[in-house]
């Protein structure tokens, strides 16, 4: 039985929102995306079971010129199921926030 997922949008987030970062890795395993055949006419986001989290993060442009973005992140969060999340960054810090 499969367990509820949240949904992180971190690929097409609106610029004014978009905190630099991808997902790249949930607890050290590669992350789970729709592939080809599901869900092919979504924005890409990332699927991530319910629960306590440990996400990695790295910058979207790898050779981007901002000097405020890390060259890898990991942050924890708690990812409740059937919830909409995306990355922000505030005073260099990034944290996941939900998205509208």
């Amino acid at each position: 039985m499969e367990r509820p997922k949240g949904i992180i949008n971190d690929l097409s987030v609106r610029q004014e929102f978009d905190s630099g970062y991808a997902l790249v890795a949930v607890d050290g395993k590669p992350v789970d995306r729709p592939g080809h055949g599901e869900a092919t006419t979504a924005p890409p986001f990332a699927w991530v079971e319910a629960g306590e989290h440990k996400l990695t993060l790295q910058p979207k442009l790898p050779d981007s010129k901002d000097p405020t973005l890390q060259k890898e992140v990991t942050i924890s969060a708690k990812i409740e199921p059937y919830k909409k999340y995306r990355f922000d960054k505030q005073n260099g810090s990034v944290t996941l926030v939900e998205d509208f």
